[in-house]
């Protein structure tokens, strides 16, 4: 893309996330093409509560603990049966991934279900100014949205 072909023009630009090997061709080829950004590993955080639906939250969390080994998905929730339901989904549908080998090590080391008292005391603006753990996703899947939470998040460019 950077540099075309006989019959393919060579890009402007080069845009969108991706793993480690992305990032390292988009080092390579910066300068001679423009890039949009180096983007880091990705991560999501899911707030849910015992209204959320357990295969929807695992499809989340796996959708971006399988984009690389360094990916990290954390649920947050105030409902044990939920974070069981969604362990037992995760496990289920991460056999069958074809993106396995990946989830096989994203999750046990950059992924969690964590499971709290009080929605209350956790903050949202806590992890968003932690300069070492800002989020690129964040889904909330309850049914009283904590005020200060966005719904649905994306990391602006």
């Amino acid at each position: 893309m950077a540099y075309g072909t006989e019959s393919i023009p060579r890009v402007d630009k080069i845009c969108g996330p991706g793993n480690i090997y992305v990032n390292t061709a988009k080092r390579l080829v910066y300068g001679q093409v423009d890039i949009d950004m180096f983007a880091g590993p990705s991560e999501i955080l899911i707030i849910a509560d015992d209204s959320a639906v357990p295969e929807f939250v695992a499809a989340d969390f796996l959708s971006q603990a399988e984009h690389d080994v360094l990916a990290s998905a954390i649920l947050l929730t105030t409902s044990e049966k939920l974070a069981d339901d969604v362990y037992e989904a995760v496990d289920r549908r991460s056999e069958k991934s074809l993106r396995k080998e990946i989830l096989s090590k994203s999750l046990p080391t950059y992924c969690a279900i964590l499971v709290v008292d009080d929605m209350e005391a956790f903050s949202y603006q806590s992890v968003q100014t932690d300069q070492a753990y800002t989020l690129h996703h964040h889904l909330d899947c309850s049914r009283q949205r904590k005020r200060g939470f966005p719904r649905n998040q994306g990391k602006p460019l």
